[in-house]
């Protein structure tokens, strides 16, 4: 769910009053912070269950928590789509990978997928590579003081994908992580995984 910090009176936003399934916000989001040789690096990552209907509460968010990097899955994008549009996205880099089609989630016919990442303009924010509908990835890279991190978004094959798009999209982030470790970079992977990993992997 897309969520937002509660306002000072403790009520939820509802974007959209008259539809129910718009009314999540973007309270449930992964913030996390780095010290990085003296520079100060908070980075928000959120799956956002379609971007669109929620953008009055996304640009609170940015308001409100005002991250260095925000990493986006689902965003439901689709090419063509115009510019996201929130008054506090103007300080930022934005990098997105749009669908040229619909998802089609592991065979359910469903619509999702899209991707957007973006950096503090004073963090020189570069885009390093992209995937496509098949590899759902968008790798960036910014500069805090003299360190170099690479910021990896990614949204994970179905269940029911093929085994192919599977290897492809964890071959897309062993590539990341083998290039961070060759040139001495800092990295973030921020992804939705969909892995279903189960209590094998993770106790």
């Amino acid at each position: 769910k897309f969520s937002q910090p509660a306002p000072p009176n403790g009520k939820k936003m509802n974007l959209d009053p008259n539809r129910k399934r718009n009314r999540r916000s973007l309270n449930k989001n992964k913030r996390n912070k780095f010290n990085i040789i003296g520079e100060n690096i908070s980075i928000v990552g959120i799956n956002a269950a379609g971007l669109t209907s929620k953008l009055e509460s996304f640009d609170k968010l940015l308001y409100d928590i005002k991250p260095s990097i925000f990493i986006l899955q689902e965003t439901k994008r689709r090419i063509g789509a115009p510019k996201i549009k929130a008054k506090n996205i103007e300080n930022y880099q934005v990098f997105e990978l749009r669908r040229e089609r619909a998802s089609e989630e592991g065979g359910k016919g469903l619509s999702g997928g899209g991707l957007a990442v973006g950096a503090l303009h004073d963090l020189q924010p570069v885009l390093v590579r992209q995937g496509d509908d098949e590899v759902e990835c968008i790798t960036i890279e910014v500069k805090a003081g003299s360190t170099r991190i690479r910021c990896v978004n990614g949204y994970g094959p179905q269940m029911g994908d093929t085994q192919k798009r599977k290897e492809m999209f964890w071959k897309y982030l062993d590539r990341e992580v083998v290039e961070a470790n060759y040139e001495d970079l800092g990295l973030v992977i921020e992804i939705d995984s969909n892995c279903w990993a189960g209590n094998n992997l993770i106790p």
